[in-house]
């Protein structure tokens, strides 16, 4: 389950804390913070049991729970013999 990445910026914003200040509330760097913000990197368990801490969040809240978009239908595997097939319902 992805890292929810929009609830650690709203929370920032929403307290007007700079990048710097809300990565010191949490005890990381202000350029993890800004990964972290950004979906480029994945806290540990522990930096999310600290941003919980500072954000006062359930560490379930700090994991995406939102339904993702589905992924489009597939028609299945292609294969040779469903090619003969259809080129012979063609050629008929």
């Amino acid at each position: 389950m992805p890292f929810a990445k929009d609830k650690l910026s709203l929370w920032r914003r929403t307290k007007g804390f700079s990048q710097t200040q809300a990565a010191e509330k949490i005890g990381v760097t202000q350029v993890y913070y800004s990964q972290l913000e950004n979906g480029k990197r994945t806290p540990s368990l522990g930096v999310l049991e600290n941003i919980a801490e500072a954000t006062c969040l359930n560490l379930s809240d700090l994991m995406q729970t939102a339904n993702p978009t589905p992924p489009p239908p597939t028609r299945g595997k292609r294969t040779a013999k469903g090619a003969r097939a259809r080129k012979e319902a063609v050629s008929e």
